[in-house]
């Protein structure tokens, strides 16, 4: 942008950029701010509609975050809010004509300025509603306003992503996201120091205001056009585009998306997460003296208080600017007494902080049981799992198949069968230093089933390290046992080994053959069949006609037996054992 002519160093000026020109109203003391911030008018416009939209996105995120405060306030049922709920779109669809009208005839900046101060009103008046009826009303006239401010917000937008000659228009979502989580954060500080949502949302109503009042002259004071407008018709009809439509049907669904998850996001975090109860386990309230077991015994009665304060507030504002009776200060209308209880153990608040946030807190359970790990010398599982992720060329302290002892708390634990119809057991084990997954095969398992059936025990595991796939190292368990002296001492004493069975002697055949005479034919075959069996058992030859008889050495083969059972006949050859000494 080149300035083309100035006489004063207050008033107009005329700007040339990119063939067309606009005129500023740039005022001195704009200039001297210009040198710590923005230098140049294209600047300006953008600082000013980067906070517009954060202020913008932090007006509807006080509304979100404060809904459950305000359904319990007038005690709403999910049913009930849905219905009012459907408010706020409505408003947002009326809005969408007259704010077109409004910006074709009074420029984007004025609908801004109307927009930035309508919505942070109806914001308040959303805190004023005193029955689900006014909560409606209020709705739709908040649904309104932001439709209104977001159209010429985006209108104003598009002027100044064209003075910049490039995408720029994420950046200011951006704000309107940040926004969203600035209104987010106060809200999660002040509806837990019990503040109402009208006082809140006065808060917000002056930050706006204040924003707005420093920057309203920020904003560009012209409509960017570029190009010739097209010419106006004598007929005008409605044909859809396709393309158009298509993009229609998809901003619908995720903006029917995006805005359930804002109406509906807080109050499943209030009913469901139950975030007060959540921070009680977490142990929020430790220092404060409290102990858990009397919060979590009382949390009904604390929400169900400030539920009630909060549905005084809303129907009589008056306790709000009314002075003390006594002249002194504001009395508590709400007065809570914890019961005097025993805590839970030490376990049990470990436990809890565990389940609530995935991390022990105050502790580790492998504190009561540091002692044996270390008499039982224990391999630590975070240098097991840092030896395997180490490069290659590094020194590697453990390796495949080495065989260690780890000492943790079983976290979980489930069981499933073999391929060959056993039973095995995947194991969670965890230290103070990292966690391991341990396998269980039997007949191990059947001796530390009972073991496992308890809650969280803590175990010694002995066995060997197994690295498959090249993922984490797992333990194959050998033996499991408690974490306990006894277990230690049983991990200490060596296996008892029964005496070698005596190998039972090698049994000895004997091969009987029966021939009608010493001149039978089927001899000389016989002879060359024993050459093929040679062994040292014997083969005795029976002659029936003198009785006399004949021995051999050979192996009894169930081959050399066929053949002779074919030479001599089945009822001629049989086998005996004999024994040995």
């Amino acid at each position: 942008m080149l300035p083309v002519r100035s006489n004063s160093p207050v008033g107009e000026r005329q700007c040339f950029h990119r063939g067309y020109v606009m005129e500023l109203t740039i005022s001195t003391p704009r200039l001297a701010a210009a040198r710590i911030l923005p230098r140049t008018p294209r600047a300006f416009y953008r600082t000013a509609i980067n906070a517009f939209f954060f202020v913008m996105g932090m007006v509807f995120a006080s509304w979100a975050v404060r809904i459950p405060d305000i359904k319990a306030a007038l005690q709403m049922s999910d049913a009930a809010l849905g219905s009012v709920l459907l408010a706020a779109p409505l408003g947002e669809m009326l809005s969408i004509a007259p704010t077109a009208w409004l910006i074709g005839r009074f420029r984007s900046r004025r609908v801004i300025m109307l927009g930035l101060m309508l919505m942070p009103c109806a914001l308040l008046s959303l805190a004023l509603a005193g029955s689900p009826h006014w909560l409606a009303a209020a709705l739709l006239g908040f649904g309104f306003a932001n439709n209104m401010l977001n159209i010429s917000l985006n209108a104003q937008a598009v002027g100044v992503e064209t003075l910049y000659g490039r995408s720029i228009m994420a950046t200011f979502h951006g704000m309107w996201s940040l926004g969203g989580v600035a209104g987010c954060i106060i809200g999660s500080i002040v509806a837990p120091l019990g503040v109402a949502p009208l006082p809140h949302f006065a808060a917000i109503l002056v930050i706006t205001l204040a924003t707005l009042c420093c920057l309203r002259t920020w904003t560009m004071p012209r409509e960017v056009r570029i190009g010739a407008a097209a010419p106006e018709s004598g007929k005008r009809s409605f044909r859809p585009d396709l393309y158009l439509t298509l993009l229609g049907c998809i901003a619908l669904g995720s903006m029917a998306t995006e805005g359930a998850m804002y109406d509906w996001s807080s109050v499943y975090f209030a009913q469901v997460v139950q975030p007060g109860e959540s921070l009680i386990r977490a142990g929020c309230f430790d220092r404060m003296g409290y102990k858990r077991k009397a919060l979590m015994q009382s949390v009904d009665r604390v929400l169900n208080g400030a539920a009630s304060e909060s549905r005084m507030n809303l129907t009589g504002q008056m306790n709000l600017f009314s002075a003390p009776d006594d002249g002194g200060a504001p009395t508590d209308t709400t007065q809570l007494v914890l019961p005097d209880v025993e805590e839970f153990t030490r376990a049990e608040l470990m436990a809890m902080e565990r389940e609530t946030t995935g991390l022990y807190l105050t502790g580790h359970p492998m504190d009561d049981y540091r002692a044996l790990a270390q008499q039982a010398k224990a391999a630590p599982m975070g240098d097991i799992l840092a030896s395997f992720h180490a490069p290659a060329t590094a020194a590697h302290r453990y390796r495949d198949g080495q065989r260690v002892v780890l000492a943790g708390i079983c976290t979980a634990s489930r069981e499933r069968a073999t391929r060959k119809n056993t039973r095995m057991a995947y194991l969670q084990l965890e230290d103070d230093g990292g966690s391991m997954e341990v396998l269980v095969f039997s007949p191990a398992l059947d001796a530390c089933r009972d073991l496992l059936a308890q809650e969280n025990p803590a175990l010694f595991v002995s066995g060997r390290i197994s690295t498959r796939d090249e993922s984490d190292p797992q333990l194959v368990a050998d033996k499991v046992l408690p974490l306990t002296e006894q277990g230690l001492r049983t991990l200490r004493t060596p296996p008892r080994r029964d005496p070698p069975p005596r190998p039972e002697p090698p049994k000895r055949h004997r091969l009987w053959v029966r021939l009608p005479d010493s001149g039978h034919p089927a001899l000389k075959r016989i002879e060359l069949i024993l050459k093929m069996f040679p062994g040292d058992e014997q083969l005795v030859l029976v002659f029936e006609d003198t009785g006399k008889r004949a021995a051999a050495r050979c192996v009894v083969h169930p081959a050399l037996v066929e053949e002779l059972r074919e030479l001599a006949g089945p009822g001629n050859v049989a086998v005996t054992e004999e024994k040995t000494r």
